[in-house]
């Protein structure tokens, strides 16, 4: 477990490649969270983007700079 005032030292294996999670049955109503259906991340650059599908049919993009200590 890390505090969540401290990062590793290295990414974890899930961040290290492109990634997806996503619900098996949007259309029944489930939801990761909130009304988030997908949520999928990659790097680029050091950045860490992140984008969410909402069940609206929107999308919500964040970008995040981890430093990796």
């Amino acid at each position: 477990m890390t505090a969540l005032h401290a990062l590793p030292d290295t990414p974890p294996a899930l961040l290290r490649q492109p990634w997806l999670v996503e619900v098996q049955h949007p259309d029944e109503g489930t939801r990761l969270f909130g009304d988030t259906l997908s949520l999928s991340g990659y790097t680029l650059d050091g950045t860490m983007y992140l984008l969410g599908q909402l069940g609206d049919g929107s999308t919500v993009l964040a970008s995040w700079r981890p430093r990796w200590t």
